[in-house]
């Protein structure tokens, strides 16, 4: 349980950066990945589904 608070920050930014790079918001999609990123497997996963 303890990675998963360093994982799921490290994660809203990676991603944040990619949509940055394809120039989406990058604030709401970067928070929007970190939170989903908790729910292990699918939470990454329905956000990348989304764009």
């Amino acid at each position: 349980m303890g990675n998963v608070f360093l994982i799921a920050p490290l994660q809203g930014v990676i991603f944040s950066i990619t949509i940055m790079i394809i120039e989406l918001p990058i604030l709401y999609f970067g928070i929007a990945m970190a939170l989903a990123s908790f729910k292990p497997l699918l939470g990454g996963l329905i956000i990348w589904l989304l764009l």
